[in-house]
């Protein structure tokens, strides 16, 4: 029999109501030799091992194929539903419109397969979160919409979504290819979700503008983070500390190294030794750890003493004992993959172990119903209660392929 190496990609389908939901269609990519194929969390066949590559994206429910150095498209239950024909297709960050290569030029084609916009350009890029995407003719770059129409002129040294470089400087544009910060910035970041506002640097130093252009945090730090909860860790000297989306300095600049605020709770080094505190700077739980992550959803983190690790709650209370080598813990989900005496198992928030310490390693997957686990070098799949659900005998399945 030959050996099958599984990748394992997910597809995810959003669905938003009211609040944001998502509903999730899950496809395992897998490689049996040098050719791909893909089937379901059952291991039914989905798409034949018959192709050298396959995208998927989280965007939407497609899969691109390769076939003899030429793209189509495939949907989620199989069927082909854009004739393998093309040089490329752009799958990673596509939405509706896919960056498409033909000739040795780019245009936009849709699930259908029709030629949404021609095939005239030197390079394109996605329309991810926005009317607008940059495209590129003759190593310079505009902006045009859904449509195919220009919003700008094609003359920007490069272009990342909503950022434009102009000699070696940096602006903004927006939605609409208006230019709402001019280019004099030496280096900017977010610009994807420009709308909530961007980290900027000038003259070596950092601060952050506001949707309109407005520098709201001045550039005076030496490293500047995102806003999470209202607040954005700041860097001077080496040094953190914390200002809010005015440039209020609220937080002052003297632990060692911080994350940012989750669940009201920010974790902290100082002196070698990580705490939590609140967005008042008040220590909310000692600083008596080697090691601290965030809070997640469930007002649980990750915390280290000794090299051995636990779960704390928000208030500083052990509700996992911090007694194992390593530990992964996913937020929303009810258990915890463990380390112990070198090997891993699956605990519950409880302490309950619910998988015996054997396997070599453990990854949670297809939002953390199943888990990769690795065994003598050999790969499979475990639900949550221990079943197995892919034989542990593949070389490799790869769960970092998400796309």
């Amino acid at each position: 029999m030959r050996k099958i190496v599984l990748v394992l990609l997910v597809i995810l389908t959003f669905t938003i109501t009211g609040c944001s939901n998502i509903n999730n269609n899950h496809l395992i990519v897998v490689r049996d030799g040098d050719l791909k194929g893909a089937i379901n969390s059952k291991g039914d066949v989905i798409l034949p091992i018959i192709y050298q590559n396959i995208i998927t994206s989280k965007f939407n429910t497609v899969l691109a194929v390769e076939i003899e150095d030429k793209w189509g498209l495939a949907d989620n239950a199989g069927k082909l539903i854009v004739d393998i024909e093309y040089d490329y297709i752009d799958n990673h960050f596509a939405e509706d419109l896919f960056p498409t290569c033909l000739n040795g030029k780019w245009g936009y084609i849709n699930t259908s397969g029709d030629v949404v916009i021609d095939f005239i350009y030197d390079r394109t890029k996605w329309f991810l979160n926005s009317n607008i995407t940059p495209v590129n003719i003759d190593n310079k770059w505009g902006y045009i919409n859904k449509a195919g129409e220009l919003v700008t002129e094609i003359k920007y040294d490069f272009a990342d979504h909503k950022a434009f470089l102009l000699g070696d400087k940096w602006g903004y544009i927006n939605d609409s290819g208006t230019i709402v910060v001019e280019p004099k910035y030496d280096r900017v970041r977010d610009s994807l979700f420009f709308t909530k506002g961007a980290r900027v640097k000038l003259e070596d130093k950092w601060g952050y503008i506001d949707e309109t252009g407005e520098l709201t945090v001045d550039t005076i730090y030496d490293g500047i983070g995102d806003f999470r909860e209202g607040l954005s860790k700041i860097i001077l000297q080496n040094k953190f500390g914390f200002v809010d989306m005015k440039g209020n300095l609220l937080i002052d600049i003297k632990y060692d190294f911080a994350f940012g605020f989750s669940n009201n709770l920010a974790a902290v080094k100082m002196n070698n030794k990580w705490g939590y505190i609140n967005k008042d700077g008040n220590v909310v739980i000692d600083f008596v750890y080697d090691k601290a992550e965030p809070f997640g959803e469930e007002d649980l983190a990750e915390v280290c003493v000794d090299d051995r690790c636990g779960l704390i709650n928000n208030v500083g209370e052990i509700k996992v004992d911090i007694e194992f080598d390593d530990l992964k813990f996913y937020y929303n989900s009810n258990f915890v993959i463990v380390k112990s005496n070198d090997k891993w198992g699956l605990i519950d928030l409880n302490g309950r172990k619910i998988v015996d310490y054997m396997f070599d390693d453990m990854v949670f997957i297809l939002d953390y119903n199943l888990i990769r686990v690795r065994k003598d070098n050999k790969y499979g799949i475990i639900d949550v209660n221990g079943n197995v659900v892919v034989e542990i005998k593949y070389n490799f399945i790869d769960t970092n392929s998400f796309t």
